[in-house]
């Protein structure tokens, strides 16, 4: 197989490119993602959902295209001939003639998966790139945060293995030095972005931690490479009939098909999950047919359009942008709290509830701050399955119907000034999270 693409050529759904070592496999995926594997797991990803072919231009650049236009690109043109390459390393680079690198996905390391290791010199770096853990050619297993050491194993370690029985060992010259005690087959190392590094088993349920969280749940069982659909929210075709809800006399469009049916895929994870199936299995979104009705049935569902005029004026009232992002004022009985303190004091209790008592949380994240109503279905719904708390910094982990079978997509946001604006950061997403909240939820059985 090749292990590149020359000026010219185009990948198409389904086709491949795989490096020398044969170890990292790039594939534009049916869903329109483009993908970066190692043994099965992904490891660096465009988070599109509409490509349908990835060229490699012959002014250098390489693009990402749908059936609208580019949709994700390298961004270097001006250097024809240059040609782009699947690297031993995991790297997926674009190179000019003369060599300089153009481009890279910089992929992150930031696990071992069953079987790896690390050897003299070897390390794996946080998703945030903070935190590095290295195993020194002195025999010190060390974590650094921003270049400062943190923690060193002072033992005599040449090799830090995940073993493929779920035991991470360290060992010497010739024998095992110190073991994680963990048994799961299957299991895999993460160094995380709050500097703990932690052993997962295969649902993604922490077997043993490094200790720098505070306080972790997840929902027994749910993940989203496991619980969630294997299409895309994005991926809808054009033909998809769009579907609206009147309110305050105007006609607001909530299934755009550009936009797909995210609180109707949201809330059918969530059913599927409750009744203990898995969702279809298939990558193509329908347009028409029993699990089409009743995925735009969720949607509905989603907008709490039962409790009108309630349910659409929670959004209306959190888009206004007279609402300030902070808490300046006193908060009266009937008042409409600012978005931060909405966040952090009003609903993420209520989501921190719905987990602990081991079921996952529909959620609204509101992106558009605006006096148009019409604008209600531009923001969007995911479903949060676990968090975890680092003091007052929480990281809410999402099912998020835009990027498939990804297991880390989250938010992440300092609770500890609600009266101030809080800034969230979301790995997967394009729009900014202005506001969250938590959407009522009742079961369906799925079809």
């Amino acid at each position: 197989m090749a292990d590149r693409l020359e000026p010219g050529q185009t990948l198409t759904a389904g086709q491949t490119l795989v490096s020398q070592n044969g170890l990292y496999l790039l594939i534009l995926q049916h869903d329109g993602n483009l993908v970066l594997y190692k043994n099965g797991f992904a490891r660096w990803a465009t988070h599109t959902g509409t490509g349908t072919r990835a060229v490699m231009q012959s002014d250098g650049n390489f693009v990402l295209y749908g059936a609208s236009g580019s949709v994700w690109a390298t961004n270097s043109s001006g250097h024809p001939g240059a040609y782009l390459l699947v690297q031993n390393d995991g790297n997926v680079v674009v190179y000019a003639p003369g060599g300089r690198a153009l481009f890279s996905s910089d992929t992150v390391f930031d696990r071992l998966l069953p079987g790896e290791s690390l050897g003299p010199g070897g390390h794996l770096r946080s998703e945030d790139r903070r935190f590095v853990l290295i195993l020194q050619h002195d025999g010190n297993l060390v974590l650094y945060k921003d270049g400062q050491p943190q923690w060193r194993s002072d033992l005599p370690v040449r090799l830090a293995a995940m073993q493929a029985d779920g035991n991470f060992v360290l060992y010497d010259e010739q024998r095992a030095v110190w073991e994680s005690a963990t048994g799961t087959p299957g299991s895999q190392l993460v160094l995380q972005s709050d500097g703990n590094l932690v052993v997962y088993d295969p649902d993604g349920q922490p077997l043993w931690a490094s200790g720098a969280i505070t306080a972790r749940a997840f929902v027994p069982g749910f993940r989203p490479s496991k619980s969630g659909f294997r299409f895309s929210n994005s991926s809808f075709p054009a033909s998809t009939p769009h579907h609206t809800i009147r309110f305050a006399g105007v006609e607001i469009p909530i299934g755009d098909a550009k936009r797909g049916l995210c609180g109707g895929m949201v809330f059918a994870a969530r059913d599927y999950w409750q009744a203990g199936r898995k969702p279809p299995d298939t990558d193509q979104p329908p347009t028409s047919g029993t699990l089409y009705d009743y995925l735009v049935a969720r949607l509905y569902a989603s907008f709490n359009l039962d409790k009108l005029p309630v349910g659409p004026s929670r959004y209306r009232d959190l888009m206004d942008p007279t609402l300030p992002d902070d808490q300046p004022f006193l908060l009266l009985p009937g008042m409409v709290a600012g978005r931060s303190w909405t966040m952090a004091v009003e609903e993420w209790p209520k989501i921190r509830a719905d987990i602990d008592a081991g079921a996952p949380s529909p959620i609204a994240l509101v992106t558009q701050k605006t006096f148009d109503v019409g604008k209600m279905g531009e923001n969007h719904q995911v479903l949060a399955y676990g968090y975890d708390l680092d003091g007052t910094i929480l990281r809410l982990y999402v099912y998020d119907p835009n990027a498939v079978a990804e297991d880390h997509a989250r938010l992440r946001l300092d609770l500890s000034r609600p009266k101030e604006r809080i800034s969230v950061d979301y790995n997967v997403g394009d729009d900014e999270v202005l506001c969250f909240f938590k959407v009522a939820y009742t079961f369906r059985p799925p079809p």
